[in-house]
């Protein structure tokens, strides 16, 4: 699969970003203080287990100084950057099928240089449907909306203040579904995938 080219887009209206980062928040620390309440005395884990349900998250911080964001030679331009990254594994097995749901965020803020803030979603699905002893069917959904920073990939070497430096990072989209089935008799698999990518 090939990434699709950057383009330029426009950034979603803070309070849609933000309603979004409340929820994904809210998600990670019920599975949070649901682990720690379960045995205090193993080291917690973000898991949440309910029958055939599991949630899996995790919630990380960072904060760093980089003295040369847009990695330039000639215009040297430095920031602390503020980080999030909250991700979570929703799973649903029942007896004959498995599906899934995984999301993962970096949210970024850059205190000098706020037109490089950047806000990028990583979402995949799945299904496994087992149709009989030896026969399966899989299904797969992706979509990553994502940023380039300034100064790397295509804009690397260009000097930050020529009129060709862009204003914003690139953005990007990348989305794809993917099926594939298979067949299994003793021990001999065939499968036939089909796949789309835009």
């Amino acid at each position: 699969m090939h990434d699709a080219a950057p383009a330029s887009a426009h950034s979603q209206p803070a309070s849609a970003t933000a309603s979004g980062l409340c929820i994904i928040l809210l998600l990670c620390l019920a599975s949070w203080t649901r682990a720690f309440a379960q045995d205090s005395e193993q080291e917690p884990r973000p898991t949440l287990v309910r029958g055939p349900f599991t949630l899996d998250s995790s919630f990380g911080i960072d904060a760093l100084e980089d003295s040369n964001i847009f990695q330039s030679t000639t215009s040297v331009r430095s920031s602390p950057i503020w980080k999030l990254a909250p991700s979570f594994l929703l799973q649903f097995k029942p007896a004959r099928s498995h599906l899934d749901f995984s999301y993962k965020g970096d949210y970024g803020w850059y205190d000098r240089s706020p037109h490089d803030d950047y806000t990028d979603h990583a979402l995949q699905a799945g299904a496994y449907l087992l149709l009989g002893d030896l026969s399966g069917l899989d299904l797969v959904a992706s979509y990553k909306y994502a940023h380039e920073n300034r100064g790397a990939g295509l804009t690397q070497g260009i000097d930050p203040v020529s009129g060709a430096f862009p204003q914003t990072p690139d953005r990007y989209i990348n989305a794809r579904d993917s099926d594939i089935a298979s067949y299994n008799y003793h021990e001999r698999i065939a499968r036939l995938g089909a796949r789309i990518t835009f």
